[in-house]
């Protein structure tokens, strides 16, 4: 009998999509895609759930690094597996 092993850390996109609209703040999808260096079609696809795929850390840094509402790089971090 074998079973697949459940990975320890998978990408929660409710809880990163939760996450990333509060790092948003009170800015447009525009200026905040624009604040993180990051596209606009980018950040709508996770803000609308369309990537399955996590991000990789360097997108996080970006994104925590221009964050509202006090998220953090690890709860981005934890959220993206």
């Amino acid at each position: 009998m074998s079973k697949a092993v459940k990975l320890d850390h998978e990408f929660d996109i409710d809880k990163y999509t939760e996450l990333l609209t509060k790092a948003q703040g009170g800015r447009s999808q525009t200026e905040f895609a624009n604040d993180c260096g990051l596209s606009v079609a980018y950040i709508c696809k996770y803000l609308n759930k369309k990537f399955d795929k996590a991000p990789i850390p360097s997108t996080i840094k970006k994104i925590a690094a221009c964050a509202a509402g006090g998220v953090s790089y690890s709860e981005l971090l934890e959220a993206a597996g």
